[in-house]
């Protein structure tokens, strides 16, 4: 059973309950309240958090790659010399 995230007034600290990222779409990632010790859970808030947060820079960082090699499709590369 899980419930959306109550207000935290420290979101570094433990409680009553563990937290679960459910889905990381970049409009709206997604992180419930679970019961301790749910699989995949983590133990803080702030650890859910930046979980999210380092899975969004690495999904932006192979977009930029992506972006790239899109560019560089069928651009034959010129020296400068």
């Amino acid at each position: 059973m899980s419930k959306p995230v109550s207000r935290v007034d420290d979101p570094y600290r433990e409680g009553d309950v563990h937290y679960l990222v459910v889905g990381i779409d970049t409009m709206s990632p997604d992180i419930v309240e679970v019961a301790k010790g749910t699989a995949g859970s983590f133990r803080t808030l702030q650890d859910a958090k930046s979980h999210v947060m380092r899975t969004l820079r690495e999904r932006i960082a192979e977009g930029m790659e992506s972006l790239d090699r899109v560019r560089a499709i069928g651009v034959e590369i010129r020296s400068l010399m």
